[in-house]
């Protein structure tokens, strides 16, 4: 009966310990062990164990891992590695200026700084400020609640952005160290405005960075694509780089890579993708579309069956060509006859030409 007694208070014992929480008070480092009540927590916050810096003091960490859980109420600071397998509560101001390696979960409730690296593995919440001034790599969850100003650079493979969102700096996605494709999904609204600039990488006809928008997808700035391995695109190929519930405007300038002389890359901007697709240079040049396709729509795209030509404002001569210049239908449209039948076609990519004007779409 006496060891079972021993054992249960030594079980509560150490339960007891195994939930201290540690409060910092005053200024200076996270080693000033005089300034931490009841003991100095050292350099690992454990399971379970929480650690508190208290409203008014200020704090400098040189280097920390959170297994259990960390609030700041004051003034913290890293200027070395921080890794979080918990949790991480700002309820204050808080100021990155080297790597914060998030594994666990991040509550944002005031102002947060990134000013260095922050890679999130696991899960950050904002119901404040969240300023990135450097590079945020997201590669897991973000529930963006309130403001997030982005000064930087972000790129990662995701599951969760929420909310609208506007990019107005460098955005890339998938994982910058390789680079690696991926995509990066945004929840809502998507706003890309100047001097933003997009690079979108492609790998092979089945490996290309994708910008995926679950609402409306609002276009300027600068695009690049980027060739990865020296991979060399055929003619006829096209790739997706964004999709959206809808796309308005386009990108105000778009840098292709040089495939030589007999090819070349043209963008392709559908009423709910953007496609870039390789051409015959000697037959197609970028020269050819358009700009303003505001008065002529032509849809669905992709279409089976039947394309239609809306906003006519006379009876026009019109043909369709393939990819490599192939005349595949002389016609004419008016503003009443305003369709073609296109089930005669073979699946690819094709041009409608209308007066000096042509329409590119694709026939699945």
């Amino acid at each position: 009966m006496k060891t079972i007694t021993f054992l249960f208070f030594a079980f509560i014992s150490f339960y007891q310990y195994s939930q201290t929480t540690y409060t910092y008070t005053g200024v200076g480092d996270w080693n000033t062990e005089e300034n931490w009540s009841p003991n100095y927590p050292g350099t690992t916050i454990e399971f379970e164990d929480e650690a508190i810096i208290s409203e008014g003091s200020e704090v400098l960490i040189s280097s920390v891992i959170i297994n259990g859980t960390l609030i700041n109420r004051g003034i913290l600071e890293n200027n070395s590695t921080i890794t979080n397998n918990g949790t991480l509560i700002n309820q204050n101001r808080y100021t990155s200026k080297s790597f914060l390696n998030n594994n666990g979960t991040i509550f944002n409730e005031n102002t947060f700084n990134n000013n260095s690296f922050l890679i999130n593995e696991g899960s950050i919440t904002n119901n404040g400020q969240l300023n990135n001034n450097s590079f945020f790599v997201n590669n897991s969850d973000l529930f963006n609640n309130d403001i997030f100003v982005n000064n930087a650079i972000i790129n990662g493979v995701n599951t969760a952005h929420t909310n609208d969102f506007e990019l107005s700096q460098i955005f890339s996605p998938g994982d910058s160290s390789s680079p690696a494709i991926g995509t990066y999904t945004f929840g809502d609204d998507l706003t890309i405005s100047r001097p933003a600039f997009i690079s979108s990488h492609i790998g092979s006809i089945s490996d290309t960075d994708l910008i995926q928008v679950n609402g409306v997808a609002t276009l300027s700035g600068s695009l690049s694509i980027i060739l990865l391995n020296d991979y060399d695109p055929e003619i006829g190929t096209n790739y997706t780089i964004l999709n959206a519930n809808t796309i308005q405007n386009t990108f105000d300038t778009v840098d292709f890579p040089d495939l030589g002389t007999d090819k070349e890359f043209r963008i392709i901007y559908n009423t709910d993708s953007v496609i870039v697709e390789v051409v015959d240079s000697k037959i197609l040049s970028l020269e050819d579309i358009n700009p303003d396709q505001s008065k002529v729509v032509v849809y669905p795209n992709p279409a089976s069956d039947i394309l239609y030509v809306k906003g006519l404002q006379k009876h026009e001569k019109i043909a369709i060509y393939s990819a490599l210049g192939i005349s595949m239908l002389e016609s004419s449209l008016s503003p009443l006859e305003d369709h073609l039948i296109v089930d005669f076609l073979n699946k690819g990519s094709y041009f409608l030409s209308i007066g000096n004007t042509s329409y590119p779409f694709i026939k699945d």
